[in-house]
């Protein structure tokens, strides 16, 4: 719902930018044909400027070239989220939420309007069925006593018996008619009907519409006059002025008879025309900026279009009945876990990276349409997200902030301990404190039974004030939003790098080596991963045990303990 609002937003003020300066400077010009097209082109650059996604980089020398693989702890735990194996019960969702109902709302004003562009269709189709209709050239002429004509529409030219064809001003009229026939105001006028229909909310998308009708009179009215005989068409517009209730035709007898009138005897200077006309070139550069642009770092990412998008599944744990953990004021982990998964799709300004969210609002999709979401999308990655609890702290145990990989799921090992391994590196930055990775003894069984690399995040304690506070802050949801999307877009530079299966393998064989015994938990402080022509040096500070502590080097795949 918030991407479409942002949307709707951005609309509005291109379209009001671009209005604005039409209204300013180029409105009651007599350069009609220029105005015409801008105005088109308005509206249309409106709609589409905020899909365009120009990445703009920058270079940022504090990075360092060589890769780094962060801490990695794997510790067996029990207990925690409740999205771990059992009976899995599917849960009502309720349709009355408000994204529900205001979507509702501005569907149903849409067809409204539809409805009544509908009714004008079938005035002229029953006009059509009601005259004789006489081929003239390229043009269908229909002879009619309705008091709206005479009126064009497409091809169709709905003339009034009342008025004489062969008289000089029935050949005005006429002329008239003829050039919007051959200009194709009609279409004109169905697109921008077409626009205020979808985009209703928008006031300058109707002033616009207002504006193409009376520029398309402008136009026919100049064509229609001959010679110099500019009073006498004032003449006949002011004595038989009428109006029309049907908005899709061009009648001849518009209402902004004051405006047409003004046109036909303003005499056409050149005055500052171009310099007028040009000026709408950093406008439409300034909108594009604006709304176009994404700004990026250099070194966040640089891959080459693949043959489809990245695609990574962002669970919103818990939602509707099931709330979560519960902090001391009432806040529920369902709704926090809810903002960071939302502000991580508005955030994703990637065109290659496919974000898909299990819920969008306090729903509670049950754990195998979460599962099935990511295997029908064919996801790259899997992100559970959480917020943690627990009834007292430990020395041990100082922050919620945790990652946790499958125990039993050996189909992607090394990539969920990969990005496990990059995740905590960048949200440990964005929290200002450690994040362990983690495996919980009683299984996890989105994680188990994910068909993709997956990781669930804890996002601090809600039960605790400090980091109760930092979560609830939009913006401190946001950082750890942002290092969500960095941690995926490392993991996939990454994954297209030459040294991929070189580091997968290191993965594999360092846990392979490494036999526990009468400890339940393992802590690797450090790897640190360096790949120059194809030689692997891997370095462990230590490795801790529960209770014993052993100094340690790693070099190509040997553990030694000294």
């Amino acid at each position: 719902m918030k991407p479409l609002l942002l949307y709707l937003l951005q609309v509005i003020v291109i379209s009001g930018l671009l209005y604005g300066y039409y209204h300013l400077a180029l409105r009651n010009k007599t350069f009609h044909r220029y105005n015409r097209f801008y105005l088109i082109a308005a509206a249309l650059l409106s709609i589409v400027i905020p899909f365009l996604n120009i990445p703009l980089y920058f270079s940022d020398a504090e990075k360092e070239s060589s890769f780094v693989l962060q801490t990695l702890t794997v510790i067996s735990s029990s207990g925690g989220e409740e999205t771990f194996a059992g009976p899995v019960v599917t849960q009502t969702e309720s349709w009355f939420t408000w994204q529900n109902m205001l979507t509702s709302l501005y569907i149903l004003v849409g067809l409204i309007v539809l409805i009544r562009i509908f009714i004008s269709l079938v005035y002229i189709r029953r006009v059509l069925n009601n005259n004789p209709v006489e081929k003239i050239d390229r043009i269908r002429f229909v002879n009619t006593s309705e008091p709206s004509a005479p009126f064009s529409f497409f091809r169709w030219m709905f003339w009034n018996k009342k008025i004489e064809l062969q008289s000089e001003k029935g050949q005005q009229i006429f002329r008239h008619e003829l050039f919007h026939i051959e200009q194709k105001h009609s279409a004109d006028i169905i697109l921008l009907e077409l626009i205020s229909m979808i985009f209703w909310i928008n006031p300058f998308f109707h002033l616009i519409k207002k504006e193409i009708k009376a520029i398309h009179e402008f136009l026919a009215d100049r064509f229609a006059i001959k010679e110099n005989k500019h009073w006498e068409y004032a003449e006949l517009l002011l004595m038989q002025a009428l109006d029309t209730r049907h908005h899709l035709v061009n009648p001849f007898f518009h209402n902004q008879i004051k405006r047409r009138i003004a046109m036909i005897t303003t005499s056409q200077k050149p005055g500052p025309r171009y310099f007028r006309k040009i000026m709408v070139l950093p406008l439409t550069a300034l909108a594009v900026i604006l709304f176009a642009f994404s700004y990026r770092n250099k070194t966040e990412k640089e891959i080459l279009t693949p043959d489809k998008p990245f695609t990574v599944v962002i669970d919103a744990g818990h939602g509707g009945e099931d709330g979560g953990a519960k902090a001391a004021d009432g806040t529920l982990e369902k709704n926090i876990n809810l903002a960071i998964a939302l502000k991580v799709k508005e955030l994703n300004n990637d065109k290659n990276l496919n974000i898909l969210l299990t819920r969008e609002d306090d729903s509670n999709p049950n754990l195998v349409g979460r599962n099935e979401l990511a295997k029908d999308a064919g996801a790259d990655l899997f992100i559970s997200v959480h917020v943690n609890s627990t009834t007292r702290l430990t020395p041990e145990n100082t922050n919620g902030n945790e990652v946790y990989i499958p125990r039993k799921n050996r189909n992607f090992e090394s990539e969920n301990k990969i990005f496990a391994s990059i995740f905590s590196n960048y949200f440990s930055k964005a929290r200002n404190l450690p994040v362990q990775i983690k495996q919980r003894e009683t299984n996890i069984w989105i994680l188990e039974e994910a068909p993709c690399p997956a990781i669930l995040i804890e996002c601090g304690f809600i039960t605790v004030e400090s980091d109760l506070s930092f979560v609830k802050q939009s913006s401190n949801q946001q950082k750890m939003a942002k290092a969500i999307l960095d941690a995926i877009d490392q993991y996939r530079v990454q994954k297209e790098d030459e040294g991929w299966e070189e580091r997968k393998s290191v993965y594999e064989n360092s846990n392979n080596n490494i036999k526990v015994t009468n400890a339940d938990s393992v802590n690797i402080t450090h790897i640190e991963y360096h790949s120059k022509q194809s030689k692997t040096v891997i370095q462990a500070d230590s490795i801790l045990f529960k209770r014993r502590s052993y100094k340690t080097t790693y070099l190509k795949d040997h553990l030694a303990v000294i």
